[in-house]
């Protein structure tokens, strides 16, 4: 009876991981289109003449990456060896 408890505990914590995994590339997935998308509308708005939205646009998108980035820095504390 342990033994398949064991075995049933193992398989459930490799779901999970199977779908914490799943999730982080998604989400970065999804992060990087949003991302591209955000930038490629503003070279588009440069590119017709819309100079100040065009790197309105631009520059917030790369505030938003950066602020993400840091946040999640904060968040997780890096492991020491």
């Amino acid at each position: 009876m342990a033994e398949g408890q064991l075995a049933h505990g193992q398989a459930m914590e490799r779901g999970k991981l199977r779908a914490e995994t799943w999730v982080r590339i998604l989400s970065a997935s999804f992060a990087f289109v949003i991302a591209i998308s955000g930038i490629g509308g503003g070279v588009y708005l440069i590119s017709q003449g819309r100079d100040v939205g065009g790197l309105v646009l631009i520059l917030g998108e790369l505030g938003l990456l950066a602020s993400a980035f840091i946040a999640d820095r904060r968040r997780k504390p890096q492991k020491r060896n």
